[in-house]
């Protein structure tokens, strides 16, 4: 789970509940972004992507 820290309310607390519901799941919340943290930190959303993907490839 993706979260900007400035998406409103509590992101890791809401992020860490929608992970719950996942077995395989990681939580990051981006600094300086918001609900389109994809847009607003790409660098680090594709990074935290592919290394979620390499990380779990062979699972």
């Amino acid at each position: 789970m993706i979260w900007g820290d400035g998406d409103g309310g509590d992101p890791q607390s809401a992020a860490e509940a929608l992970a719950a519901g996942f077995t395989t799941s990681t939580v990051l919340i981006l600094p300086d972004a918001g609900h389109a943290a994809y847009q607003q930190q790409p660098e680090l959303f594709a990074q935290a992507l592919i290394e979620f993907v390499q990380l779990h490839e062979a699972d």
